[in-house]
């Protein structure tokens, strides 16, 4: 028994390290659906893959995964059925795939809690008049990140938080966001230099607002365009904010 089980347990930790790979050639496909949204063979490779997945997480015993499939398998499959391939509902699937990414490290954990997961997934369920803005954070300072997620924790805002500036121009190329907040002083590459990027690569979030929070006094390139610059000082929290409210439209209680 003690061999079969050591084995059980070889064979899930295999998969949850093959999900990334996974993840990442079924993002393909949802790409490749927001260019061709008419090409069913991508859309039934793309079905079929997620489908697989949802069978892999429930012989291994994970059910979050499995939950996860089937919700995204819905949402596909409504995409489908009103040919609504547009920027929002690929966006939605997008976040799929990056809940499944933090399945596979909560995975790995002594004591998995999949709680905050499940709140994830529950939110991603609301209708689309309900939807979240997405909001993309990029702060190197961890004491600010908390500051500034607990500020917006009863907005409706879904926030991603990176902490420097390639990590944000990896997930703006890769996630649709409604706007970003980016820190002037980031590790790596500045705030500046990510807009500047962003701006030039004509992707996704190319023309999406960009709020830039500095204590630099150092006036912006005229170049890049950013559309609000913010003092890092003590009005900062609620500027942050107003500004959230007046770009997305938003009813914000500051």
């Amino acid at each position: 028994m003690d061999k079969i089980e050591a084995l059980l347990r070889q064979m899930r930790q295999t998969f949850l390290n093959e999900m990334g790979e996974r993840c990442d050639r079924l993002e393909q496909k949802v790409i490749e659906l927001e260019r061709s949204p008419d090409d069913r063979e991508v859309f039934e490779e793309l079905y079929r893959g997620v489908h697989s997945l949802k069978g892999s997480g429930g012989t291994h015993g994970l059910h979050i995964i499995t939950s996860i499939c089937h919700q995204l398998e819905n949402h596909l499959t409504e995409a489908a059925e009103t040919c609504n391939f547009r920027s929002t509902c690929i966006s939605k699937a997008l976040a799929y795939f990056d809940l499944l990414r933090k399945v596979q490290h909560v995975a790995g954990e002594d004591e998995p809690d999949y709680a905050a997961l499940e709140a994830e997934l529950e939110r991603l369920r609301e209708p689309k008049e309900q939807r979240l803005i997405q909001v993309l954070m990029a702060e190197p300072s961890n004491i600010m990140r908390q500051v500034l997620n607990k500020a917006l924790t009863d907005q409706p805002v879904q926030v991603a938080m990176v902490d420097d500036g390639i990590a944000a121009i990896e997930l703006l190329m890769r996630q649709k966001f409604d706007i970003a907040v980016l820190a002037r002083e980031l590790v790596r590459l500045n705030g500046v230099a990510v807009v500047a990027a962003i701006r030039a690569s004509k992707g996704r979030n190319a023309n999406i607002p960009f709020i830039l929070l500095t204590s630099n006094p150092e006036t912006v390139p005229l170049n890049v365009t950013i559309d609000r610059v913010l003092p890092r000082d003590k009005h900062l929290m609620v500027e942050v904010l107003q500004t959230l409210t007046g770009m997305t439209g938003s009813q914000t209680d500051i």
